[in-house]
């Protein structure tokens, strides 16, 4: 949702305009809600600049599960990359909620972007869906140094109004699935998991690998990776049979045999 527009939808936590979060933070309005908690557009005081108050619900962060949900966001303010989302800080509300501040992105989820050109009859070409790609693989490249992200899918990019993708929540969702389990996701996000992380093993740089496939594949045929998979090669006639085999690749069962990370992606 863009900013300045009013929400209408009620409150889920006890924030409200004008409160002050972390001693910093100021909150403007509630612009989004999803199963992990509510989004709030709000102000740093310090340097005056627009960015988004995540609020997590206290049933998907649990008091045993809060060390490690605070050292992930921390270790996620560490990554300064221009295709990475930044975090800013993260604390508790005055009800006790956990909250996450970071970067306010002026674009649309990439979920939404590619729901749109769907809608409107435009599909992504094939430079376009590499150009997206390329972002998310830069992103996890430099990243995989500290760490896999663990939960790439869709609605964890965004796409900025410049055509920069930058990706949010490293680390910070694995540990939401690990507490909540398939409740921390939308339901068309679990498509995007690989299968050795749905079944609670940890991440590698092979789990994103999966996330990055099924990410390309919505991206050429709008369609989630399932068992009835389709190659986009048959579903649009400038998608080369390459495409199929990389896909292929990257989205099989067994992680040995995906690619080893992005870079040979």
């Amino acid at each position: 949702m863009a900013e300045g527009i009013a929400s209408t939808r009620p409150a889920a936590t006890g924030l409200h305009p004008g409160a002050v979060v972390g001693g910093r933070f100021e909150v403007v309005d509630q612009v989004d809600e999803d199963p992990q908690g509510v989004v709030w557009s709000a102000k740093d005081q310090q340097t005056k600049r627009s960015i988004l108050v995540r609020v997590i619900k206290p049933e998907i962060v649990p008091s045993a599960a809060a060390p490690e949900f605070r050292e992930a966001c921390r270790a996620a303010a560490t990554l300064t990359h221009r295709n990475i989302t930044r975090v800013f800080g993260v604390g508790r509300t005055p009800k006790g909620e956990h909250f996450v501040a970071s970067e306010w992105i002026d674009g649309v989820p990439l979920s939404e972007f590619i729901q749109a050109r769907d809608r409107d009859g435009d599909p992504i070409s094939l430079r376009g869906a590499y150009n997206v790609i390329a972002n998310l693989c830069s992103a996890l490249s430099y990243a995989h140094e500290r760490g896999p992200h663990g939960t790439l899918r869709p609605s964890v990019a965004s796409v900025t109004r410049g055509g920069r993708v930058k990706v949010r929540d490293f680390g910070v969702g694995q540990v939401l699935l690990g507490t909540a389990g398939p409740r921390a996701f939308r339901d068309s996000d679990h498509s995007c998991l690989a299968p050795e992380v749905k079944r609670g093993e940890p991440a590698t740089t092979r789990s994103d690998v999966f996330g990055v496939g099924a990410i390309l594949y919505e991206l050429l045929t709008t369609r989630r990776p399932g068992s009835d998979f389709v190659a986009p090669s048959e579903v649009r006639d400038d998608i080369p049979p390459d495409v199929d085999r990389i896909l292929l690749d990257c989205l099989a069962p067994d992680p040995a045999n995906r690619f080893d990370s992005p870079e040979s992606m």
